[in-house]
C-alpha cells in the first residue's frame, strides 16, 4: 500500500510539472505546412477539395504510384492567353481563330502518413485500486463519471498520439509542402535577368541588415517590386526561417519577447503574411525566403472516413471503429495573451481508426490509428501566357530570395 500511495503522489507530481511554464510540449513550427494550409489561400483550397469545387472542375478516384489504395484526383482547366496576329484593316476573312484546349493541371492527393498507438490496461489492474475498479464494472456499480485514475488511460492514449504526430505526421507533411513549393520556384518579373542558380528559378540575393543591425530598405523595395513587376493583387505570403523571423522582429511585426504575431503591425505595415518555418534553412538553405502569389499554392486535406460509399463503412466491424479527428497545426508559442489580433492556429480534420484486440494474456489492448490524406496544388508555368518570350510565361507564383 505505501507503494501505491508514492506512486500516486508521483503521478500528481508529473501532471503538475507538466503544467508548469516551459516544462509542456513543445511541438516544431511548419510555417510552409500551415501557410498552405491558411486563410490566405482559402480560395484556391475550395477549388481543388475533393469534397467537391465550385468551378468546371473534376473529381476522379484512381490508382497513383506509391499508394496500394484510391486516391482522389481534382482537374483544373485554365485558359492562357494566346500569341495571335491582329489585321490591319478590317476585313470579310471569316478564318478567326479556334477556341483553344484548355491547360489541364491534376491535384493528385498522394501523400499519407499515419501513426498507430497501442495502449493495454494490463499493467494497471495489477494494483488493488484497479482490481477494485474491475469487480465494481462487473457488478455494475459504475457512476456515470469515469474514476479519475482510469480516465487518465482516455487522457495517455490522446497525449500520446499528439506527441507522436508531430514526428510521424506532421514533420513529413511539411517536408514535403516545403519541399514541393522549392521545387517548383519560377521566375520573378522584377528581376527578368537574374539567371542564378538558373534562369528559369532565380535566388535573388537581398541586402537586409544594416550595421547596426535595422533593416535596409532593400529587404521591402524587393517585396514591393516582385508584387508590382509580378502584377499580383492582395498580399504576399513570405515563408522563412531564423533571419526572416529577425527581419520581422525589427519591423516590430513580432515581439520582442516571442509571444507571438502582432497582425494589426502586419498588415497595417507589412505587404506580406509571414510564417515561420523550422524546416526551410535546413531544406533549402540559410537564410533563404520564399515569396508566394495566394493563388499559386494551396494544400488539403480530406479524410477516409468522408467517403464510406467508396471504402466501406468499417463502423463496429471487426472491432474498429472509424471516424474523425482533429489536429492542431501550431505556429505560434502556445502562450499568445501578451499581443492582440494574434491568429489562431489552425485545426484539420484527421482519420482516426480505433480497434480492439486481445493480448497473450487475455487483456484488452486498443490501438488507435491517425492518419493524414493529403494534396498539394502548385500553378504550373504558362498558367497566364502561352507567349514564351514573356517573363510571365516563366512565373509560377512562387519567388525565392537569399537575405544578405
Amino acid at each position: 500500500m505505501p507503494n501505491n500511495v508514492n506512486l500516486g503522489i508521483a503521478r500528481t507530481v508529473q501532471a503538475a510539472l507538466m503544467h508548469t511554464a516551459n516544462n509542456g510540449l513543445k511541438f516544431n513550427r511548419y510555417g510552409a505546412a500551415q501557410a498552405m494550409l491558411s486563410p490566405a489561400v482559402q480560395e484556391v483550397r475550395t477549388q481543388i477539395s475533393p469534397y467537391g469545387p465550385t468551378d468546371s472542375t473534376s473529381v476522379i478516384w484512381g490508382a497513383t504510384p506509391g499508394r496500394d489504395i484510391l486516391v482522389p484526383k481534382v482537374q483544373v482547366n485554365t485558359y492562357p492567353a494566346r500569341v495571335v496576329s491582329g489585321y490591319d484593316e478590317r476585313t470579310r476573312d471569316l478564318n478567326g481563330e479556334d477556341f483553344s484546349d484548355p491547360l489541364t493541371i491534376d491535384v493528385v492527393y498522394d501523400f499519407y502518413k499515419e501513426i498507430k498507438v497501442n495502449r493495454s490496461l494490463a499493467r494497471e489492474l495489477f494494483e488493488p485500486k484497479a482490481l477494485e475498479y474491475m469487480s465494481n464494472y462487473v457488478a455494475g456499480k459504475m457512476s456515470d463519471t469515469l474514476d479519475p485514475k482510469y480516465k487518465v488511460f482516455v487522457d495517455r492514449l490522446a497525449l500520446q498520439i499528439i506527441q507522436d504526430f508531430d514526428s510521424g505526421v506532421a514533420n513529413p507533411f511539411a517536408t514535403y509542402v516545403l519541399s514541393s513549393l522549392i521545387a517548383r520556384i519560377g521566375k520573378n518579373a522584377a528581376f527578368p535577368t537574374a539567371n542564378a542558380p538558373t534562369a528559369a528559378a532565380p535566388l535573388i540575393e537581398v541586402p537586409t541588415f544594416n550595421a547596426d543591425r535595422t533593416l535596409k530598405a532593400e529587404f521591402w523595395d524587393f517585396i514591393n517590386e516582385t508584387k508590382i513587376a509580378n502584377k499580383i493583387t492582395g498580399r504576399l505570403i513570405m515563408i522563412g526561417g531564423t533571419l526572416a523571423l529577425r527581419a520581422m522582429r525589427r519591423e516590430g511585426v513580432l515581439a520582442i519577447n516571442d509571444a507571438g504575431y502582432d497582425w494589426a503591425t502586419m498588415f497595417g505595415r507589412t505587404p506580406v503574411d509571414f510564417y515561420y518555418d523550422e524546416l526551410i534553412d535546413t531544406i533549402y538553405g540559410a537564410g533563404r525566403i520564399l515569396l508566394i502569389d495566394s493563388g499559386a499554392a494551396a494544400a488539403e486535406t480530406f479524410c477516409y472516413a468522408d467517403f464510406p460509399e467508396k471504402f466501406g463503412d468499417p463502423t463496429n466491424s471487426d472491432d474498429t471503429a472509424d471516424a474523425k479527428g482533429k489536429i492542431m497545426f501550431m505556429n505560434l508559442p502556445e502562450d499568445e495573451t501578451i499581443l492582440n489580433n494574434v491568429a489562431s492556429s489552425f485545426i484539420r480534420d484527421v482519420d482516426v481508426r480505433v480497434t480492439r484486440k486481445r493480448d497473450a494474456n487475455d487483456f484488452a489492448v486498443t490501438t488507435a490509428t491517425v492518419a493524414l490524406p493529403a494534396g498539394l496544388y502548385i500553378r504550373p508555368n504558362g498558367w497566364f501566357t502561352e507567349d514564351v518570350t514573356n517573363v510571365l510565361h516563366g512565373v509560377s507564383g512562387i519567388f525565392a530570395a537569399k537575405l544578405i
